[in-house]
């Protein structure tokens, strides 16, 4: 009972607070009492989490107000926040390393100077999906010369298949669509595969396995090891494979970490509010949206990027060791 209040609840922010980026009043995004919280799309795990903690900081955080936006792509949000649009987003940490080191997508602007962490969130690993009538495609590298579908421009397996193609040397056609349109694209036979970064299971996929079985394919470990010395960024884990029907071991893959990163323009004290009302609310976020299910707050140390002020001081309260390197110069110690 108490599932199905938090998710009537969440419709009910999501109806009232989401508008589409470009509305809002001029002065919006630099007000300290009414923060825009920006998203890729309104499908997806991001989507849900954007709109969970909204609400938990609505009811729990006084003097502050979120409104969800859909803005666009990962890196357009930290472009976005950078500039004083927006003070919220969601991202990971593959955008946020290049963005807030300069290196990368983002070697030609700089590092970035407003851009923190705020929240941990999940990690999440790559998924590489065909039809299992694919005789020709028993591998990763069978994709070669194949169509690819990749979610929206700018997610986070758009950047990712727009760098291992490069870094393995393979020609492979790859084509942005709404994740809906990706799921059709490969069971009408349109498009020959279906990459995408998520936390099993993934629901696209699981309908799609109500329809159709579905082959998982693995890259080699020395293929995703080439990556990631190419994109130090990026990582590699495990992911449960025994959540799908078609796919009952777990296997290894490319990784990325989601978390909401935020402006510097959010003071201290208003951040430390949010990372405080997060924790302390962390049973009912479970129970709303999937990706706060692991959420550790100390995991945001090992993103290698700094943090927010109101994070570092509720780890320092915590008692975490937080490296020199993480701590913005906007930081004041708290007695």
């Amino acid at each position: 009972m108490k599932k199905r209040i938090i998710s009537l609840v969440l419709v009910a922010v999501l109806v009232l607070s989401l508008t589409a980026c470009g509305e809002q009043t001029a002065d919006m995004g630099t007000s300290n009492s009414d923060l825009v919280y920006a998203m890729v799309s309104t499908t997806g795990s991001g989507y849900v989490a954007a709109a969970a903690l909204a609400d938990v900081i609505n009811n729990n955080v006084d003097g502050l107000t979120v409104s969800c936006e859909v803005c666009g792509g990962l890196e357009t949000l930290c472009q976005m926040i950078e500039a004083g649009e927006v003070d919220m987003a969601n991202s990971a940490t593959g955008i946020v390393y290049q963005y807030t080191k300069g290196v990368g997508f983002a070697e030609a602007i700089g590092p970035s100077e407003h851009i923190r962490i705020l929240l941990p969130r999940e990690v999440c690993g790559a998924h590489f999906v065909t039809t299992a009538d694919r005789n020709d495609i028993n591998t990763f590298r069978d994709f070669e010369g194949k169509k690819v579908v990749v979610g929206p421009s700018g997610s986070t397996i758009d950047n990712l298949a727009r760098e291992i193609v490069p870094a393995l040397g393979m020609n492979i056609k790859l084509v942005n669509a709404t994740w809906g349109d990706c799921a059709n694209a490969l069971q009408d036979g349109d498009a020959d595969g279906f990459w995408v970064v998520t936390t099993p299971p993934y629901s696209t996929i699981t309908e799609m396995e109500s329809a159709i079985e579905l082959k998982y394919l693995t890259m080699e470990e020395s293929d995703m090891e080439q990556v990631v010395n190419q994109y130090p960024w990026e990582s590699i884990g495990m992911l449960n494979g025994s959540v799908y029907k078609y796919c009952n071991e777990d296997w290894l893959t490319l990784t990325s970490s989601f978390m909401t990163i935020a402006s510097d323009r959010i003071s201290q004290e208003e951040g430390y509010q949010i990372v405080k009302a997060t924790v302390e609310n962390l049973d009912d976020l479970k129970l709303a949206a999937a990706p706060f299910e692991t959420f550790q707050i100390e995991d945001a140390i090992s993103y290698g990027c700094v943090l927010h002020a109101g994070l570092v001081q509720y780890l320092v309260e915590q008692g975490f060791d937080v490296p020199e390197e993480l701590i913005p110069a906007e930081y004041v110690p708290v007695a």
